[in-house]
């Protein structure tokens, strides 16, 4: 995958020039995830809800630079739907590379899209730590619903630089 096709891939999904994706961004890593049951992500496909709830491997090829330090950010911004986004975006999970067996900053909490409200876009992100593995993260699970993303990275100096994204519906009727 190349860095041209993620921007348009998440260009397509209404993702860019979002809360999430500023017009702006232009990818500089590529940011594979895998869950242990649902597979890869792969820029829009779609894994099943129970496939996804124990958080996915992440690698963020960095071309080169092998000791670079990332903060993995997994939003939702179609919470509570697509159409009423009053809780977007849904923070799952915060944690930082390269050693995301370090205590995530915030706990992984895997897709639960309310019962027919449509596909939800799940965001994975990746921001470059202008601080090398030393940035002092605070997130409280008070702040999950509509996580004040643009504080959080101006606050701790954080620039995106790669995103991927998967799809998660709950087709049962509530």
């Amino acid at each position: 995958m190349t860095l041209q096709h993620v921007l348009k891939a998440l260009t397509e999904a209404g993702l860019v020039g979002t809360k999430l994706i500023p017009s702006s961004f232009k990818p500089t890593v590529s940011v594979a995830a895998k869950f242990s049951k649902g597979g890869a992500v792969d820029l829009g496909n779609t894994i099943a809800i129970k496939d996804s709830q124990d958080a996915p491997l992440i690698e963020v090829d960095s071309e080169g630079s092998k000791d670079s330090s990332y903060v993995i950010c997994m939003m939702d911004p179609d919470a509570k739907s697509r159409q009423e986004p009053i809780w977007a975006p849904f923070a799952h999970w915060v944690s930082s590379t390269p050693d995301l067996s370090v205590k995530p900053q915030l706990e992984y909490m895997g897709p639960a899209p309310p019962p027919g409200t449509g596909p939800h876009r799940y965001v994975l992100l990746a921001y470059a730590e202008a601080n090398k593995g030393a940035t002092q993260l605070t997130v409280s699970k008070e702040d999950r619903k509509n996580f004040p993303i643009e504080d959080f990275v101006s606050k701790n100096k954080l620039e995106l630089v790669g995103a991927n994204f998967f799809y998660a519906e709950d087709k049962s009727k509530e």
